[in-house]
């Protein structure tokens, strides 16, 4: 027999302890719990938000939908999140996206995007995801989010380019890695996540021992720097990272860069 309710009575179907006690024995289906995991793997639109916007033409314009209004709120206040007005735009962001849950995905990934691009910024958007992971707790979500960002990074070639374009490729592939490292870091440090951390040191110390330019240089000293300072303190670091960064340090051709290796290995 098929039930029949009008809208305005299905809050209180919602809310009432028949539907509540039945809604939570089908969380802990085994078959549910599937199909959110693959649901939550599925890429995301990131052009969703054009789906809602207006255009000049009286005859095709409509309202723009709530959801267009949301992602654009989010993208502008991901560009002005700053030590002055992160806990105002947090709390706005995590408001909007708390009653819109289907845009939580492109948010993360925004989120995730923007710490790349803007490393002195990391840990306000850490600071935004940790609110949102405490409300929403998706955590297959947020470890598939992670691979695939570094796999964008790991995706960078420089095939079949000029010397000239594999420079910059290979600068921008290292400018995104560190980004990328930071992120876990704090990651990491707000108990988010787990078992990230030297992995992305290693992929740092590696890109010390390729070919880049000395800033590109000295900038994945001062990520691995700045990592080290997390995640040993007052401790001596690891003896492998020692050796590693010791002999990187004996071949390395600029001295600005040398003088900050040896300002990692004794811990300053």
């Amino acid at each position: 027999m098929t039930i029949h309710y009008f809208v305005d009575s299905l809050i209180e179907v919602f809310n009432s302890e028949e539907f509540t006690s039945e809604l939570r024995s089908k969380e802990n289906n085994t078959d549910i719990k599937s199909l959110i995991t693959f649901l939550d793997s599925i890429e995301t639109n990131k052009l969703y938000h054009r789906t809602g916007l207006s255009v000049k033409n009286k005859k095709y314009r409509h309202k723009v939908s709530k959801d267009t209004t949301i992602i654009k709120s989010l993208k502008t206040s991901l560009n002005k999140l700053s030590s002055y007005n992160y806990e105002s735009l947090i709390r706005d962001i995590v408001k909007d996206i708390e009653g819109t849950p289907h845009l939580y995905p492109l948010a993360l990934e925004s989120i995730l995007e923007q710490s790349l691009l803007h490393h002195i910024y990391c840990k306000y958007y850490v600071e935004l995801i940790y609110e949102l992971h405490s409300i929403f707790g998706k955590c297959d979500l947020l470890q598939n989010s992670i691979v695939k960002l570094k796999n964008s990074i790991n995706d960078i070639t420089q095939d079949n380019i000029s010397e000239y374009d594999n420079l910059c490729m290979k600068n921008k592939k290292t400018d995104r890695l560190i980004g990328y490292s930071i992120l876990i870091c704090e990651l990491e440090q707000k108990d988010i996540i787990e078992g990230y951390i030297n992995e992305s040191i290693d992929s740092l110390i590696n890109e010390l021992a390729s070919s880049l330019s000395e800033e590109k240089y000295f900038q994945c000293c001062l990520c691995i720097q700045e990592i080290f300072k997390l995640l040993y303190k007052d401790s001596d670091i690891d003896e492998a990272y020692k050796t590693k960064l010791t002999s990187i340090k004996d071949s390395m051709r600029f001295m600005k860069v040398k003088f900050k290796i040896m300002d990692i290995l004794e811990g300053r």
